[in-house]
């Protein structure tokens, strides 16, 4: 499954629970390289041979947004990610931790990751915040 299928589904789901109190936005920008090849070539070293190295080339730059509208659609970017058109593995990074970026090599690594940034604390207590901030 694609990336931005996988995101698009998370984006309905965060919309579901919250009761349509927050939405999201998903955008996607093409890309010649990726806007962080110095990292693909820092993260394709520190995997070592046992994992499949890092592609270069045309790709696809997706931000995950989380929105409250009731507070002049204000806007939080809860992660960013990066693949070829080859769709894995994937370059991902946590807005609140930027230097932190990741790879998932294939679907099931991309789906457990997300799953960390989805239930992480600091992405818990923004989504808390949001929703209590929009219903005061």
């Amino acid at each position: 499954m694609p990336p931005i299928t996988i995101l698009r589904e998370q984006a309905k789901y965060l919309e579901q629970t919250t009761r349509g109190v927050l939405s999201t936005s998903i955008e996607t920008t093409s890309s010649q390289t990726s806007p962080y090849s110095d990292v693909i070539d820092l993260l394709t070293r520190a995997q070592g041979a046992n994992r499949p190295a890092m592609p270069s080339g045309d790709g696809l730059f997706h931000s995950f947004y989380v929105v409250a509208p009731a507070l002049n659609d204000y806007r939080f970017q809860l992660l960013r990610i990066w693949h070829t058109i080859n769709l894995y593995p994937v370059l991902m990074a946590r807005e609140k931790a930027p230097a932190k970026w990741d790879v998932a090599h294939d679907q099931p690594e991309f789906l457990e990751k997300l799953k960390a940034v989805f239930s992480h604390d600091d992405t818990v207590r923004v989504v808390r915040a949001l929703i209590s901030q929009s219903r005061s």
